[in-house]
């Protein structure tokens, strides 16, 4: 009687590890069938996707309830898991309630994290910036001032 709820952040591609860690579920509930990763899942034998469950509810608190239902019934005959994008909880409104009524069930809930949606989307943000016309490693002694005290700010910023 276990429940693991994987977070697979922006869905693209699932690891080793997760792949790993769902085979020894009995049954696997994928989000969607619109992303990479959950059709990686269903590849490797496992999964089943939820899509059924979002054309049949009226919005998206009866999917979540409908959700909660499905995968809990599973979850207390025996190990279930529900495969996410996002971080694995607090992305998904689905997953969390989930979590909530396993934990309040007194079902074990194991989650595999991903990267949230907002870490995703700000990544991909950062990769389309345009990039300075000069960086300040490689700045001219007429602004090498300036790159030192950026540079500087940027480590001070990481730390």
């Amino acid at each position: 009687m276990a429940l693991t709820i994987v977070g697979l952040g922006d869905a693209r591609s699932a690891a080793p590890h997760v792949i790993n860690a769902l085979k020894s579920c009995s049954i696997v509930y994928l989000q969607t069938d619109r992303y990479a990763a959950f059709n990686q899942i269903r590849e490797e034998g496992k999964g089943e996707y939820l899509d059924p469950l979002y054309e049949s509810c009226e919005n998206f608190e009866a999917f979540n309830r409908a959700v909660c239902e499905r995968v809990l019934k599973f979850a207390k005959e025996g190990d279930a898991a529900l495969c996410v994008a996002g971080d694995g909880v607090y992305d998904n409104a689905a997953a969390c309630a989930v979590v909530k009524a396993a934990k309040e069930g007194g079902i074990k809930v194991r989650i595999l994290p991903g990267a949230s949606l907002a870490t995703a989307a700000l990544g991909k943000a950062a990769s389309c910036r345009k990039t300075a016309t000069a960086s300040p490693l490689t700045s001219t002694k007429k602004n090498s001032r300036w790159a030192a005290v950026n540079a500087s700010s940027s480590l001070r910023s990481t730390i």
